[in-house]
């Protein structure tokens, strides 16, 4: 069964059609699904973030409006990950960012596989608790590789 969320993010994606880009008022979007606005915050915040592949900039107030900018994997972008990566992610964070590069097609769906193994939970277990530090690494070390790769 699909929840409001999933709902509303389908809305969303089909609202983009051909689009980069897509405005709307929380409130409006809220009455249309008969919702609290702050479902709406909730689709934006975790449905469409920076690793999914998408950037966010609302004004909030009676006037307010939310756009939501999909960007396409470039340079640009590739700064933009490397700095949400930063010193360290957790799992969830990463694996977005895998599932964007993947339906870009920077990554393959086998490279996306072996990279999620690689920085898995299970992989990364030690005593230490650096995991998230050690995720981001072989995750930035290994995009740089592949980045290089594409460019030849």
């Amino acid at each position: 069964m699909r929840t409001i969320s999933d709902i509303i993010e389908q809305f969303l994606l089909e609202a983009f059609d051909d689009h980069r880009e897509i405005e709307l008022s929380r409130n409006e979007l809220a009455e249309h699904f008969k919702c609290v606005p702050s479902q709406i915050n909730y689709v934006l915040s975790t449905r469409f973030t920076l690793e999914k592949g998408y950037v966010i900039d609302s004004q909030r107030g009676g006037g307010g409006y939310v756009k939501i900018h999909r960007i396409e994997i470039d340079d640009n972008f590739k700064d933009l990950i490397f700095e949400k990566i930063g010193d360290n992610i957790d799992y969830a964070s990463a694996r977005g960012i895998l599932d964007t590069l993947c339906s870009n097609d920077v990554l393959s769906k086998e490279q996306k596989r072996c990279l999620e193994s690689a920085i898995s939970v299970k992989s990364l277990k030690n005593p230490f608790r650096i995991e998230d530090e050690i995720r981001a690494r072989i995750l930035k070390n290994t995009l740089t590789m592949i980045y290089k790769e594409k460019e030849k």
